[in-house]
This record gives C-alpha cells, sequence and structure tokens, in this order.
C-alpha cells in the first residue's frame, strides 16, 4: 500500500507540471499548484496506513476538480493584464479620427462653398463702356457681375434704366446666366446728346448703378459755301459755274467728329430759277468738300442768281425723338458772311492757235504774235486783265503780245485772263521755233 500512496501522491505532484507546460504564460499559477501539492503530501503522511482513509483520500484526489477553478480564474487575471497593451491601440484611433477630420471637413466646407446656396446677394458690379460695330453703330456696352461673396449661379432679369439730365430716356431688360450678364444698347435707343448717362441695373431686390460718358455725338454742322472758277475746277463746263459746299462735323465742344455709317446727309440748292436736291456718303468721315454744277449770274446785282445751300443732317447716333436726330444748317459765304451766295460764270479764256515760226537773224531770232483778244466774260462780265507766260521765262501783261525767242524749239505757252468780278481762266498754245 505504500508503493500505491507513492504512485498517487506523484500524480498530484506531477498534475501541475503538465498545466505549467500547456500554459507556460503563467509562472503564478505553477508555483500555486507546487504549494498546494506538497500539503495534501504532509496530510497523506500523517495518516500512516489507514486503508479506508486512503480510499477515501484517493476518491478526493481522483477527480480533476482541482484545475478547473485555476483555469476559470486564469482569464479574470489576463484581463487584468490587458489595459496596458490596449493604451496605445486608443491613442491611435484618436489620431485616425482626427486626420479623418482635417480631411472632411475642409471638404465638405469647400462643396458647400462651391455648390451650396447662392447666399444673399452683397453687391452688383458694373462696367459701361462705349462700342463701335462692324457697322458703324456706336452704343453702350454694360457688362454687370452678381456678387455673393462666393460661386453662385444666380439667373433671372436684371430691369434696367438709362437717365439723362434727370429724365428717364430707355428701360429694359437684362439677362442673368451664373451670376453674369451682358447688355449692348446702340445709342439710338437712349442717346439724346453729348453728357453722362447714368446706368441702374436692379436684381432679386439689390440695385447698382454706374455712369457711362457719350462726348462724341455730331451736335452741328459748319457749313460754307463760296463760288468756283475754272483755275480752281479744271472740270468746269463753259457756260456754267461751280459752287462749292465745304462741311464740318462738330461735337457740343466744337471737336471734329466722325460721321458712321448711319448717318446721312442731303443737300438742297436752289437759286437761278430752280431748286436741286443731292444725297452724299458721308460715312467714317470728319468732313466733306463737294461742288455743284449751276447756272451763272447775268449780271453782277441780279439777285435771282444767287444760290441758298440747305444741308440736312440725319444722326443715327441719337434717339429719333432727340432735338439731335435732324440738323439743318444753311451754307454761308465766307467773303460776305451771308447765307445768298453768289455764283459767277468764270471767263473764256482764248490764247489763239498753236504757230510754227522760222529763226531770222534780222528779228533776231524766231518772233512770235499772242493774240487774247478773243477772250470774253459771262453775263455781262468783262475781261479786265491778260497773262502771257510765253515759256521761256518771259512774262507780259497785254491783251495782244509780241515776243521773240531767242533759241529754237517748243515753247508752251499760257493765257490766264481775269474778269471783272476777279473770276479767272486758263488757255494754252504752242509755238514751235525752226
Amino acid at each position: 500500500m505504500p508503493s500505491e500512496r507513492s504512485d498517487t501522491r506523484g500524480i498530484d505532484v506531477d498534475h501541475p507540471a503538465e498545466e505549467d507546460e500547456e500554459t507556460a504564460e503563467d509562472e503564478e499559477d505553477s508555483d500555486l499548484d507546487e504549494e498546494q501539492a506538497e500539503e495534501e503530501s504532509g496530510g497523506d503522511a500523517e495518516a500512516g496506513g489507514d486503508e479506508e482513509v486512503e480510499e477515501v483520500e484517493a476518491e478526493e484526489v481522483v477527480p480533476e476538480s482541482r484545475p478547473r477553478p485555476k483555469k476559470a480564474a486564469a482569464p479574470a487575471r489576463k484581463a487584468s493584464r490587458e489595459p496596458p497593451e490596449q493604451e496605445p491601440r486608443s491613442g491611435r484611433r484618436i489620431w485616425v479620427v482626427v486626420l479623418v477630420l482635417l480631411i472632411i471637413v475642409p471638404a465638405a466646407g469647400l462643396i458647400y462653398f462651391f455648390y451650396g446656396p447662392s447666399g444673399e446677394i452683397q453687391a452688383i458690379d458694373l462696367i459701361a463702356q462705349e462700342y463701335t460695330d462692324s457697322n458703324g453703330v456706336t452704343g453702350m456696352s454694360l457688362v454687370a457681375q452678381v456678387n455673393t461673396g462666393k460661386p453662385s449661379h444666380l439667373s433671372g432679369d436684371a430691369d434696367m434704366a438709362i437717365i439723362y439730365k434727370g429724365a428717364t430716356t430707355w428701360t429694359g431688360k437684362m439677362g442673368i446666366s451664373e451670376s453674369q450678364g451682358t447688355k449692348s444698347i446702340p445709342l439710338s435707343l437712349f442717346a439724346e446728346g453729348n453728357g453722362d448717362y447714368k446706368v441702374q441695373v436692379r436684381f432679386q431686390g439689390k440695385s447698382s448703378s454706374t455712369t457711362f460718358t457719350e462726348s462724341h455725338i455730331i451736335e452741328r454742322l459748319n457749313v460754307t459755301a463760296f463760288n468756283m472758277t475754272r483755275m480752281t475746277n479744271s472740270t468746269i463746263d463753259y457756260g456754267t459755274a461751280r459752287l462749292g459746299v465745304r462741311i464740318i462735323f462738330l461735337s457740343n465742344s466744337s471737336e471734329s467728329q466722325k460721321a458712321v455709317t448711319g448717318d446721312s446727309l442731303s443737300i438742297e440748292i436752289t437759286g437761278g430759277g430752280g431748286s436741286n436736291n443731292y444725297t452724299e456718303n458721308i460715312a467714317n468721315k470728319v468732313q466733306l468738300n463737294l461742288n455743284y454744277s449751276v447756272p451763272g449770274i447775268e449780271s453782277y446785282n441780279a439777285t435771282r442768281n444767287t444760290y441758298t445751300v440747305k444741308v440736312t443732317f440725319q444722326n443715327s447716333k441719337v434717339r429719333p425723338v432727340s432735338q439731335l436726330s435732324t440738323i439743318t444748317t444753311l451754307g454761308v459765304d465766307p467773303k460776305t458772311n451771308l447765307t445768298n451766295i453768289m455764283v459767277f460764270v468764270p471767263p473764256k479764256a482764248e490764247a489763239g492757235p498753236d504757230q510754227t515760226v522760222q529763226w531770222k537773224l534780222v528779228d533776231g531770232g524766231g518772233k512770235v504774235t499772242l493774240d487774247g483778244s478773243k477772250s470774253f466774260g459771262y453775263g455781262g462780265a468783262r475781261i479786265t486783265n491778260w497773262t502771257w507766260d510765253c515759256g521761256d521765262d518771259w512774262i507780259e501783261d497785254t491783251e495782244m503780245a509780241t515776243h521773240t525767242y531767242k533759241n529754237p524749239g517748243n515753247y508752251l505757252v499760257k493765257l490766264l485772263v481775269v474778269d471783272n468780278y476777279g473770276n479767272t481762266d486758263i488757255d494754252t498754245c504752242t509755238v514751235v521755233v525752226n
């Protein structure tokens, strides 16, 4: 029987060692099992050789109920050691949350800024400037920018008004899309003269205004009319006269202003027993120099052959109801400062036929006689002066002239005649000296 106790004691002592191999991480459990095994071993030795006690003791040690409570308690002790391992993991989670917030919050803010509600209109920025299109039409180009403090996509119609000298000259609409709008308005829709125009825009309860300056509208015409002679216009027909007309387009400040394609100009010349009308092309010009054929007067004091020149300008830049839409001016004679223009038919110079003469020693060269007596004036005018230019630097003022050419050659002779009204004419002939 002592050997049986020894086996039983050995089993009790060896059992904690098996648990130690299975749970190498728990050294404290192994030490506790060894202490319990020694106490049981000591109890067996004190009992001696009593078999009944041995049987009872065998029944108490054979069941494996002792290690089970230890296994159940082990997880609780392990749980007490887990918090030190979880602390760094909790810190990492906090940093992950912070990084996510740093990314998501700004991104959400940007999305809201660009694609969220437009918000309240803070201001409407306006720019107004002049434009001229390919057809010469001028006007005001207006640009509006609706400002809400962020990118916005407002759309709709804005109400517009243009005010000149306290009176509204035009009202209309401007289309707004993506918080922007543009509008081109020809001057003929709103302009009434040179000056500042107030431009107002109202959109979704917000108003804004700017100033458009227009200082290039034709408001005056400087028209002069004058008699023309054959000297100043070689295309004049004999027996008729030329009436010259000069027109300068002026702004209110007397500065020259360019006419545009839409403008028109008509000229009416009355006198000499009739009336004639002309329409002129004035596009892109600041001045016109024109001349017209008219009958000459019969006598110096005859009033029926004086002429009046009426110039009518249709201004395409301003509103049709404006006082500047039609400008009418009478031409003034610069010599008399009168609107009755005295027009004369220039005289007719006659230098005679071409001539050929022989160079003679007795004459000292080639001798020629020049006769201007057939020159005459129209409408009772008379020739008062004849001037011969013989072509060899010789000048003589006489109706008939005799001249000797020192050298043989071809010479172009010119005769200038002047009538008693100061009108002139020139005629030429050729003299050949052999």
